[in-house]
Protein backbone atom coordinates (compact mmCIF):
# COMPACT_ATOMS: atom_id res chain seq x y z
CA UNK A 1 0.00 0.00 0.00
CA UNK A 2 0.79 3.36 -1.05
CA UNK A 3 0.16 6.73 0.26
CA UNK A 4 1.27 10.47 -1.32
CA UNK A 5 2.77 13.01 1.43
CA UNK A 6 1.39 16.05 1.04
CA UNK A 7 4.43 18.00 2.17
CA UNK A 8 7.44 16.69 0.07
CA UNK A 9 4.50 15.63 -2.50
CA UNK A 10 6.20 11.91 -3.05
CA UNK A 11 3.96 8.77 -2.80
CA UNK A 12 5.86 6.24 -0.82
CA UNK A 13 4.34 2.91 1.22
CA UNK A 14 3.36 2.87 4.64
CA UNK A 15 6.52 1.80 6.12
CA UNK A 16 7.35 5.13 5.25
CA UNK A 17 4.56 6.40 7.86
CA UNK A 18 5.10 6.64 11.43
CA UNK A 19 0.95 4.71 12.65
CA UNK A 20 -1.53 7.00 13.86
CA UNK A 21 -4.96 5.28 15.06
CA UNK A 22 -6.95 8.45 15.14
CA UNK A 23 -6.50 8.84 11.10
CA UNK A 24 -8.80 6.88 8.59
CA UNK A 25 -5.90 4.97 6.91
CA UNK A 26 -4.24 4.23 10.57
CA UNK A 27 -1.04 6.40 9.62
CA UNK A 28 0.24 10.11 9.62
CA UNK A 29 -0.47 12.23 7.04
CA UNK A 30 3.04 12.90 6.60
CA UNK A 31 6.12 10.93 6.01
CA UNK A 32 8.74 9.67 8.76
CA UNK A 33 11.46 11.76 6.74
CA UNK A 34 9.31 15.00 6.58
CA UNK A 35 7.96 14.66 9.92
CA UNK A 36 11.42 13.98 11.61
CA UNK A 37 12.27 17.69 9.83
CA UNK A 38 9.74 19.51 11.19
CA UNK A 39 10.30 17.76 14.71
CA UNK A 40 13.81 18.90 14.62
CA UNK A 41 12.71 22.24 13.29
CA UNK A 42 10.44 23.23 16.12
CA UNK A 43 13.14 22.02 18.66
CA UNK A 44 15.39 24.32 17.48
CA UNK A 45 13.43 26.77 17.63
CA UNK A 46 12.00 26.02 20.63
CA UNK A 47 15.07 25.01 22.67
CA UNK A 48 13.46 25.68 25.83
CA UNK A 49 10.24 24.58 25.87
CA UNK A 50 11.69 21.61 24.46
CA UNK A 51 13.96 21.09 27.30
CA UNK A 52 11.33 21.54 29.66
CA UNK A 53 8.43 19.30 28.19
CA UNK A 54 11.52 16.63 28.15
CA UNK A 55 12.20 17.27 31.92
CA UNK A 56 8.56 16.84 32.60
CA UNK A 57 8.34 13.62 30.62
CA UNK A 58 11.04 12.07 32.50
CA UNK A 59 10.08 13.16 36.37
CA UNK A 60 6.22 12.02 35.30
CA UNK A 61 8.13 8.49 34.10
CA UNK A 62 10.95 7.72 35.93
CA UNK A 63 10.19 4.69 37.25
CA UNK A 64 9.57 3.40 33.52
CA UNK A 65 12.96 4.91 32.94
CA UNK A 66 15.16 3.20 35.49
CA UNK A 67 13.31 -0.19 34.37
CA UNK A 68 14.29 0.48 31.11
CA UNK A 69 17.75 1.26 32.16
CA UNK A 70 18.50 -1.74 34.31
CA UNK A 71 16.73 -3.83 31.99
CA UNK A 72 19.82 -2.41 29.57
CA UNK A 73 22.74 -2.76 31.96
CA UNK A 74 21.69 -5.99 32.33
CA UNK A 75 21.69 -7.40 28.66
CA UNK A 76 24.97 -5.86 28.10
CA UNK A 77 26.24 -7.55 31.09
CA UNK A 78 25.00 -10.40 30.50
CA UNK A 79 26.67 -10.00 26.82
CA UNK A 80 30.29 -9.59 28.34
CA UNK A 81 29.57 -12.16 31.44
CA UNK A 82 29.30 -15.10 28.90
CA UNK A 83 31.61 -13.87 26.24
CA UNK A 84 34.15 -14.16 29.54
CA UNK A 85 32.88 -18.09 30.56
CA UNK A 86 29.18 -17.83 32.03
CA UNK A 87 30.70 -18.95 35.03
CA UNK A 88 32.59 -18.40 38.36
CA UNK A 89 36.42 -19.74 37.43
CA UNK A 90 36.49 -20.92 40.48
CA UNK A 91 33.69 -21.98 41.38
CA UNK A 92 31.70 -22.84 38.68
CA UNK A 93 28.67 -21.13 39.95
CA UNK A 94 26.06 -19.05 37.46
CA UNK A 95 24.69 -16.77 39.74
CA UNK A 96 25.90 -13.03 40.95
CA UNK A 97 29.10 -12.81 38.42
CA UNK A 98 31.25 -9.81 38.03
CA UNK A 99 34.47 -9.50 36.28
CA UNK A 100 37.43 -9.80 37.99
CA UNK A 101 41.44 -9.06 37.05
CA UNK A 102 43.34 -11.59 38.24
CA UNK A 103 46.61 -9.71 38.67
CA UNK A 104 45.10 -7.01 40.43
CA UNK A 105 45.54 -4.41 37.62
CA UNK A 106 42.07 -3.30 37.15
CA UNK A 107 42.57 0.16 37.94
CA UNK A 108 45.32 0.63 35.24
CA UNK A 109 43.47 -0.87 33.03
CA UNK A 110 40.58 0.93 33.20
CA UNK A 111 42.65 4.27 33.90
CA UNK A 112 44.60 3.51 30.24
CA UNK A 113 41.31 3.37 28.42
CA UNK A 114 39.79 6.55 30.41
CA UNK A 115 36.06 4.53 31.65
CA UNK A 116 35.09 4.08 35.43
CA UNK A 117 34.40 0.69 36.88
CA UNK A 118 30.98 -1.68 36.82
CA UNK A 119 28.84 -0.62 33.47
CA UNK A 120 31.14 1.94 31.94
CA UNK A 121 33.67 -1.08 31.52
CA UNK A 122 31.41 -3.51 30.53
CA UNK A 123 30.26 -1.20 27.63
CA UNK A 124 33.77 -0.54 26.55
CA UNK A 125 33.96 -4.06 25.95
CA UNK A 126 31.25 -4.58 23.97
CA UNK A 127 31.78 -1.61 21.76
CA UNK A 128 35.62 -2.65 21.24
CA UNK A 129 34.64 -6.41 20.56
CA UNK A 130 35.88 -7.13 24.22
CA UNK A 131 39.69 -6.09 23.60
CA UNK A 132 41.25 -6.63 26.32
CA UNK A 133 44.60 -5.50 25.20
CA UNK A 134 47.27 -6.94 27.58
CA UNK A 135 45.52 -7.25 30.38
CA UNK A 136 44.00 -10.82 31.92
CA UNK A 137 40.30 -11.15 32.54
CA UNK A 138 38.26 -13.54 33.82
CA UNK A 139 34.53 -14.40 35.70
CA UNK A 140 34.07 -14.33 39.17
CA UNK A 141 30.93 -14.85 41.38
CA UNK A 142 30.37 -12.22 43.93
CA UNK A 143 31.41 -14.62 47.04
CA UNK A 144 34.97 -15.98 44.86
CA UNK A 145 35.72 -12.33 44.10
CA UNK A 146 35.58 -11.01 48.07
CA UNK A 147 37.77 -14.08 48.89
CA UNK A 148 40.13 -13.51 45.96
CA UNK A 149 39.98 -9.25 47.38
CA UNK A 150 41.01 -10.69 50.45
CA UNK A 151 43.42 -13.11 49.83
CA UNK A 152 45.76 -12.79 47.01
CA UNK A 153 46.05 -16.59 47.28
CA UNK A 154 43.31 -17.24 44.91
CA UNK A 155 45.66 -16.10 42.14
CA UNK A 156 46.30 -19.28 40.05
CA UNK A 157 46.45 -20.51 37.13
CA UNK A 158 44.44 -23.39 35.18
CA UNK A 159 48.02 -25.52 34.53
CA UNK A 160 48.87 -24.60 38.33
CA UNK A 161 45.56 -25.76 39.88
CA UNK A 162 46.04 -29.41 37.85
CA UNK A 163 49.02 -29.51 38.55
CA UNK A 164 48.23 -29.70 42.48
CA UNK A 165 45.79 -32.31 42.46
CA UNK A 166 47.85 -34.67 40.32
CA UNK A 167 50.89 -34.10 42.81
CA UNK A 168 48.74 -34.16 45.83
CA UNK A 169 47.36 -37.81 44.43
CA UNK A 170 50.62 -39.01 42.70
CA UNK A 171 53.43 -37.64 45.36
CA UNK A 172 54.02 -38.22 49.27
CA UNK A 173 53.56 -34.13 49.61
CA UNK A 174 51.27 -32.35 52.39
CA UNK A 175 48.97 -29.32 51.79
CA UNK A 176 51.47 -27.30 53.38
CA UNK A 177 54.12 -28.00 51.62
CA UNK A 178 51.96 -27.65 48.33
CA UNK A 179 51.16 -24.11 49.47
CA UNK A 180 54.53 -23.15 50.32
CA UNK A 181 55.42 -24.23 47.35
CA UNK A 182 52.64 -22.40 45.32
CA UNK A 183 52.88 -19.36 47.59
CA UNK A 184 48.95 -19.65 48.98
CA UNK A 185 47.52 -20.31 51.90
CA UNK A 186 46.66 -23.93 52.85
CA UNK A 187 42.96 -23.06 52.76
CA UNK A 188 43.25 -22.65 49.80
CA UNK A 189 44.95 -25.38 48.61
CA UNK A 190 42.21 -27.51 50.89
CA UNK A 191 39.64 -25.88 48.18
CA UNK A 192 41.11 -26.74 45.08
CA UNK A 193 41.31 -30.41 46.47
CA UNK A 194 38.07 -30.71 47.31
CA UNK A 195 36.69 -29.02 44.19
CA UNK A 196 35.25 -26.13 46.32
CA UNK A 197 37.71 -23.88 43.92
CA UNK A 198 37.82 -24.15 40.46
CA UNK A 199 35.37 -26.93 40.23
CA UNK A 200 34.98 -26.09 36.37
CA UNK A 201 38.43 -27.86 36.09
Amino acid sequence: MYKLCPNCDVEKSHENFNKDKSKRDGFCSWCRECSSTRASEWRKKNAARNLELKRNWQKKNRGKINQENKEAAAKIKTKVIDFFGGCCKLCGGIENLTLDHPNKDGLRHREEINVGAGLPFYRFLLKNNFDTNVYDIRVLCNVCHGIADRDMSCILSESQVKSIRERYTTEDISQRKLAEEFEVSVGTINQVLHHKLWRTV
